[in-house]
């Protein structure tokens, strides 16, 4: 696939690839289909420009090494069960350079596994606006040459909640995943804020979600008293509603 080149629709399902993919500042006005494809090495996509109105499918594909999308324009990705043994990269320390998303944007990382997420820096929003997190396993926080305002693990607790918000549909397990991650890193205090931030929300979806319900009103309750009187069993510094 040359690179710089002009593409319509290209369905790349189940292709085995050695080596490396580089399509960097290409332009795909179509539908790019990638479902169980396996490359050895690295997906490079920097400044490809693919189809806002079109998913990029990558279902249960297996990347050897990074899927680097710094500088690309994406509507819309879908990762349901890939595997990336290197980075997720939607930006880095080094270019600056984030991915950039058209309206309505959304990522699905359903049961995705990935080595270490990476983007620009807090300052420069990489991520699309809907994220789906469920199942969503990382090791690293931060790739290569991570530092300063790219070092994904030194940011604050409210721009890790809100990133997790942008998957509206809750589920507990990836303020879990997140939080084990920012322990491993050095930063308990924003592991526990995770936590906590978890318990809160999932006292917020029983109460938006009773419609009546008595076990989701028993949820809410029991959720509420839980906050009130060991902090979500978090300690003292939570009791607050």
């Amino acid at each position: 696939m040359h690179e710089e080149a002009t593409f319509k629709e290209i369905d790349l399902t189940g292709a085995r690839i050695g080596g490396q993919l580089g399509m960097d500042g290409s332009t795909f006005d179509g539908l790019l289909t990638m479902d169980g494809t396996e490359i050895g090495e690295n997906l490079f996509a920097r400044f490809t420009r693919f189809s806002t109105d079109q998913e990029l499918i990558l279902y249960f594909s297996r990347i050897g090494s990074s899927l680097d999308l710094c500088g690309a324009t994406i509507g819309a990705i879908d990762l349901t069960g890939a595997t990336i043994t290197g980075e997720l990269r939607l930006g880095s320390a080094q270019t600056q350079q984030p991915t950039n998303w058209g309206e309505a944007s959304r990522m699905v990382l359903r049961n995705t596994t990935v080595g270490a997420i990476q983007d620009a820096d807090v300052m420069t929003d990489s991520w699309p606006e809907y994220l789906e997190l469920e199942g969503f396993t990382y090791h690293r926080l931060g790739g290569f040459g991570a530092m300063g305002a790219a070092d994904i693990a030194k940011r604050n607790r409210e721009w890790f909640i809100q990133w997790l918000e942008r998957d509206r549909t809750f589920s507990p397990q990836p303020y879990e995943q997140l939080a084990i991650m920012l322990s491993r890193s050095g930063y308990p205090a924003k592991a526990n804020a995770i936590r906590y931030a978890a318990r809160k929300r999932s006292r917020r979806t029983a109460l938006e979600r009773n419609d009546g319900k008595p076990r989701e009103w028993l949820r809410w309750i029991g959720l509420t008293l839980l906050q009130l009187t060991i902090g979500y069993g978090l300690g003292a510094r939570y009791f607050r509603v």
